[in-house]
């Protein structure tokens, strides 16, 4: 089993899925291609189309994030954004529902807090280095750098509540419980509800 697929595994553990497809099926490192499919630069993308009734997805990954993973928690938190992309895709489509931009991007936020934390805390360190010290690029656009700045807003609130409502202690069944919901909202739903907290 690929490093990918594990994470796949550990997603779809969190919020009890079961999808049909694997993420390491999906993934391709060849920049050049990325570009004839995509403009612009990226480190991962996750490139979806619509043939028919029929949707297609793959996930890039720039082969230096692959090397560095098991060593930098930059490049291993960019991976797991790709990977909890793809799944929240998938799992989306095989439900006939849709899932926007802005929610892929809380989502994998989330996602990276939730799943590294067992492996990179202490707590208050890990979401400092994902939440306080984060940097936007300076030269994206306006709509999409507010995109990612009110994503990473939210998933920052819900994290900060998952600690203080369960004192720190994630694998406990009622945070599963909270976490397993929040994936099932629509994506009005999650900003409602995190904006509350």
């Amino acid at each position: 089993m690929s490093a990918l697929d594990a994470w796949q595994d550990r997603i779809e553990a969190r919020y009890d899925l079961s999808l049909s497809v694997r993420v390491s099926d999906h993934v391709f490192t060849d920049e050049r291609q990325r570009m004839q499919l995509a403009a612009g630069a990226a480190r991962e993308q996750l490139l979806v189309s619509l043939n028919g009734d029929e949707l297609q997805m793959s996930l890039f990954l720039d082969p230096s994030l692959i090397a560095a993973a098991p060593h930098s928690l930059d490049a291993l938190a960019a991976v797991l954004e790709g990977v909890s992309h793809f799944v929240c895709v998938a799992w989306r489509a095989e439900r006939d529902a849709t899932c926007t931009a802005l929610e892929l991007e809380l989502q994998a936020e989330i996602d990276k807090f939730v799943l590294l934390l067992a492996t990179h805390g202490p707590p208050e360190k890990l979401f400092a280095s994902l939440f306080d010290n984060a940097r936007f690029d300076p030269t994206l656009g306006s709509v999409l750098r507010q995109r990612y700045i009110d994503a990473h807003r939210s998933a920052a609130q819900a994290c900060q509540w998952l600690l203080r409502h369960f004192e720190g202690k994630l694998e406990r069944p009622e945070a599963y419980a909270w976490l397993r919901r929040l994936y099932r909202m629509s994506a009005q739903q999650k900003m409602a509800l995190l904006g509350a907290l």
